[in-house]
């Protein structure tokens, strides 16, 4: 089988999109049932490359011998190099394998200087601090080489646009013609039955906003249009853009998207602004947040500002449904949410466990009512119920994994019965 050798020219990002089919039943009131049609997302690269010289003829020739079949891609977000020289006959390589794209009984790639300097190995299992092989290594390589792990894709589109009689500039896309799992996502915080998104945006550039209702216009073109709002709501579109360093961060936003499955399951998106400013401050126990006024009080609450995220520092988060609302005077409104902030305290260990209070153990009581005082609120927030608006969602890779990854979509609002 063909192995895919030539680098990428990161002067370009690398772009993946992973595209995952889901089946949106939407009722006229707003309610939605979604049912998901593939197992494993659709997985795809946009590559650039550079090749010159001999590298620039070896790949004439592979696609013309084997441009039909699939091959063996390295995953290039995932290169490492490695630590120490690795010995013929090595029946191991040693590096770090968390967050990236190994798999048990898949393949490695070792990669020297050219495209012809290379090394095909079969992964037997992954483990934390190495990969252990199938077969051992044939030769020996220096520390620095390039290792990445493969995946078997099929070469869908390629330019080849000629920049000089030595060099060409490959464009291409790949698709994995393998399923291609990740560990889903566990969030750190569940409200009703569903995760919320705690993930601030990055807001180095606008982020888009919208809102669209379920509108059933009556037309016959003589009379004046009969407009119907059928659900009797509106309905958030709200742009949220991932900006990740790092292996671990990455593999994160990985997950996440992994969890949603397109536009398949549903999540709390915060607003992620100042929607809300306390007041006064929150008596231990109760139910009552004084705010600066907005218009609460005016009419009903519509659904989608129903709920809130109260954010405190340490990393504190409370999410509540405000109940009612009412006016105290021209510049403060007073609500009410359904239940009490409460936070887990740390406290020393009772006796019998005498080793950990000599360590300075603690553990956690039950949630107790708490005190929040005015300045200490860093914003309230809105959140809507949402789903991803396209089945479609594409991580530009700026640097390999050591670095910098962008991701944009954007969240639907939704609804969903029993949660108002």
């Amino acid at each position: 089988m063909a192995v895919w050798t030539w680098a990428p020219d990161w002067s370009e990002a690398i772009s993946e999109t992973l595209a995952w089919l889901t089946d949106v039943l939407t009722s006229p009131a707003g309610v939605e049932q979604a049912r998901a049609l593939r197992r494993h997302p659709r997985r795809t690269f946009g590559v650039e490359f550079v090749v010159q010289g001999s590298d620039r003829t070896r790949l004439d020739l592979a696609l013309h011998r084997d441009g039909g079949q699939p091959w063996l891609l390295p995953i290039w977000p995932d290169v490492d190099v490695l630590p120490a020289a690795l010995p013929a006959g090595a029946a191991s390589v040693s590096l770090t394998t968390a967050n990236l794209d190994y798999q048990a009984g898949g393949r490695a790639l070792l990669l020297g200087d050219t495209a012809a300097d290379y090394e095909l190995l079969d992964v037997a299992t992954v483990e934390a601090d190495r990969l252990v092989l199938g077969a051992s290594v044939a030769r020996t390589w220096p520390a620095g080489t390039r290792i990445y792990p493969v995946r078997l894709a099929r070469l869908v589109e390629l330019d080849l646009p000629r920049l000089t009689d030595q060099h060409s500039r490959a464009s291409a896309t790949f698709q994995a013609v393998e399923p291609c799992d990740w560990p889903v996502w566990t969030p750190d915080a569940v409200y009703l039955g569903h995760p919320v998104l705690a993930d601030r945006p990055d807001e180095s550039e606008d982020l888009t906003h919208s809102m669209t209702r379920l509108m059933l216009v009556l037309d016959n073109d003589v009379g004046l249009p009969q407009w119907t709002d059928t659900a009797g709501r509106a309905f958030d579109a709200r742009q949220h853009r991932w900006l990740s360093a790092g292996r671990a961060e990455r593999a994160r936003l990985r997950s996440i998207l992994y969890y949603l499955r397109g536009r398949q399951r549903r999540v709390w998106v915060p607003t992620h602004a100042e929607d809300l400013v306390l007041a006064a401050d929150v008596a231990a126990g109760s139910i009552v947040l004084d705010v600066r006024a907005v218009g609460l009080a005016d009419g009903d609450l519509p659904a989608a500002r129903r709920h809130v995220r109260i954010e405190a520092p340490g990393g504190l988060a409370w999410h509540r449904r405000i109940v009612s609302a009412s006016a105290v005077s021209a510049e403060v409104e007073r609500i009410e949410i359904d239940a009490p902030l409460t936070a887990a305290l740390p406290r020393l260990l009772e006796s019998g466990a005498p080793r950990l209070l000599e360590s300075g153990g603690v553990r956690l009581t039950e949630p107790m009512p708490v005190a929040l005082a005015r300045l200490d609120v860093l914003r309230i927030s809105y959140m809507a119920l949402c789903r991803g608006s396209a089945d479609s969602i594409s991580i530009e890779h700026m640097t390999d994994s050591y670095g910098v990854a962008r991701c944009n979509t954007t969240f639907q609002g939704t609804d969903v019965p029993g949660i108002d």
